[in-house]
């Protein structure tokens, strides 16, 4: 079994994750390996409306919208509401993102957070947590997603 493990690192490691913290609540400084991807990505400016967003890889697409200059509003459901603004004040980020608030199996709640952001862009990254509930699959991975898709088309997003 230590085999398995002989190329991890904990000196590296815990320096790797110091060096990610130190970037919370800044532009990101790209590594010089990375310099010639980054540059070739083009600049992004506009509105986005985040659907699904505050689980762990939602996190770190809103962070990164809100670092590269992005106007960022998170559809949120109101019993996550407080966990959540706790994340945004971690990662430095709360002042630049905006929060709706509403439940993915409301069509309104949709609807008003699609006219209220004024959005350019959907991200959805809805997946019920539910696996083993086939009624919670299909409302969250089928009726919601269909229903945000629905709405941003009605909103010319």
């Amino acid at each position: 079994m230590a085999e398995a493990w002989r190329w991890f690192s904990e000196k590296t490691a815990t320096a790797e994750i110091e060096d990610l913290k130190s970037y919370i609540g800044k532009l990101p400084a790209v590594p010089e390996p990375m310099k010639e991807i980054y540059q070739g990505l083009p600049k992004v400016e506009g509105s986005v409306l985040c659907f699904g967003c505050t689980g762990y890889i939602g996190q770190a697409v809103v962070f990164d919208a809100a670092r590269r200059g992005l106007k960022v509003t998170v559809f949120v459901r109101q019993h996550s509401l407080d966990r959540f603004k706790a994340t945004l004040q971690q990662l430095k980020i709360q002042d630049r993102v905006s929060l709706q608030i509403g439940e993915v199996t409301s069509q309104d709640d949709i609807e008003k957070a699609m006219q209220a952001s004024r959005a350019e862009c959907v991200v959805t990254l809805l997946a019920s947590p539910q696996i083993t509930d086939e009624q919670n699959v299909y409302d969250i991975d089928y009726t919601a997603s269909h229903t945000i898709v629905t709405a941003a088309r009605k909103n010319g997003v």
